[in-house]
């Protein structure tokens, strides 16, 4: 596991890996996502992957049909569906970022790779290619040719653009018009890459893994403990030496601040704060059209094993689930939201802010609530119904994952509307929410 509690050998590489990619954006968004498109991001200990699609692809089009007919066969389509971007450490499919210039690419892990959906007579699934610049001056009705572009659908002659492939399981589902893609965690270093398109739900796990030390690394490691041990010997001057009379002391004079040492006052401390706070917690998120952000915050370590899960099942009417390990859930938001009924504005908590709630779950009745919160950095155990800033009914159900740890996911369905998902071991809580115009 990759956070604070893991060594601070660890902590050190991912923070070198991660504060860079933090640092030209004050609110991690290291890679903003184009106007027309939606960008669903994952961050587990320090680690980060992201997809974006563009919402308007219409299961509708003709260009489409041949490849979502409800028939089983295979189709000469393919589909360019998003772009996916990851840190070193991403294992999916074929694509294995763990190893030296891993998966058949220089470095195929530092790459933002094209997705392109295929159905073969082996079933679903996506083609990783390098990502291409398409002139739009050369393209004339760009639908037809982006599903064309890299076919071969039979698999025969594989294409050598392509540097992974991804088998995806596929699941019926409800309608969905135009297609997306979610990124949910499923463990502590492990998600799910989620697609739906027309009535197809398509799915595949992915993880993140430490590198294998190289020969190098080894052979190097091995000369510092052999030097540490004859160090002490006949090579050591003894304590106390008097410096070379030779070589009298430079005067550096008095220490003065310069702008290489000194903090000033308009200084940007947002990449080594959010640093921080991943060091702790898990993060969510989602970049909508409009240059606006939302992204939910959960701790980390909250397995099925803890006393807190267990007590789920005995919550009395219009008691909150307390998590005595961790801090509240919390929700983000750069654009105001509305969950059925119930506004959630910006602002909450200053003007000219983005919106900052804890999120508590309430048993109510035979069902549950999900309780918007003003104090936003709670303790699990602290919920102040004074600061509750609004309450709203959430969809339950106990078919998930039985083993996942205590998380939530922001999952887009459109460019203007998405579900917020929390979820412990086979428990889930669900509710949709929308951007207003």
């Amino acid at each position: 596991m990759l956070s604070m509690k893991s060594g601070l050998p660890v902590f050190a590489i991912v923070a070198c890996l991660l504060v860079p990619a933090l640092a030209g954006a004050q609110q991690g968004n290291a890679k903003p996502a184009p106007a027309d498109v939606v960008r669903t991001e994952l961050t587990l200990n320090l680690r980060q992957v992201a997809v974006s699609f563009e919402p308007g692809l219409e299961a509708g089009n003709p260009a489409y049909r041949e490849l979502l007919a409800a028939s089983g066969s295979a189709s000469s389509t393919r589909v360019r569906v998003g772009a996916i971007e990851a840190l070193p450490g991403l294992r999916i499919g074929t694509l294995d970022g763990s190893q030296p210039g891993g998966s058949e690419s220089a470095n195929p892990a530092n790459k933002t790779l094209d997705l392109w959906l295929a159905r073969t007579v082996g079933g679903w699934s996506l083609d990783l290619r390098a990502e291409t610049a398409v002139d739009e001056d050369e393209t004339d009705g760009g639908e037809e040719e982006r599903s064309e572009a890299g076919a071969d659908a039979g698999g025969v002659g594989r294409d050598t653009a392509v540097i992974g492939q991804v088998a995806l399981a596929r699941e019926a589902a409800g309608t969905q018009a135009t297609f997306s893609a979610a990124l949910a965690p499923t463990g502590e270093s492990a998600g799910q890459l989620v697609l739906q398109w027309r009535d197809h739900r398509w799915t595949a796990d992915f993880h993140f893994a430490d590198p294998p030390e190289s020969a190098e690394e080894a052979e190097g490691e091995s000369e510092s403990a052999d030097e540490s041990e004859e160090a002490g010997t006949d090579d050591v001057e003894p304590e106390g030496d008097e410096p070379d009379e030779d070589e009298p002391d430079e005067d550096e004079g008095p220490r003065v601040a310069n702008d290489t040492e000194s903090l000033r006052f308009d200084s940007d401390t947002s990449a080594g704060s959010r640093f921080l706070q991943l060091a702790e917690r898990h993060e969510s998120a989602v970049d909508v059209p409009g240059d606006a952000r939302l992204a939910v915050l959960f701790w980390q370590e909250q397995s099925v094993d803890l006393p807190d899960f267990a007590a789920i099942e005995s919550l009395a009417d219009g008691e909150v689930l307390r998590l005595s390990r961790a801090a509240v859930l919390r929700l983000r938001n750069e654009t105001p939201l509305r969950f059925g009924d119930a506004a959630i504005p910006t602002d909450n908590l200053a003007p000219g802010f983005p919106g900052s709630y804890g999120l508590w779950l309430k048993r109510h009745g035979d069902g549950w609530r999900l309780v918007f919160n003003h104090e936003a950095d709670s303790w699990g155990t602290q919920h102040d119904p004074t600061f509750d800033a609004a309450e709203i009914d959430v969809a339950y159900s106990r078919d998930g994952l039985a083993t996942r740890p205590f998380g939530a996911a922001l999952v887009p369905v459109a460019a203007r509307a998405g579900r917020l998902v929390i979820h412990w071991g086979a428990h889930q809580w669900a509710a949709d929410y929308t951007i207003p115009e």
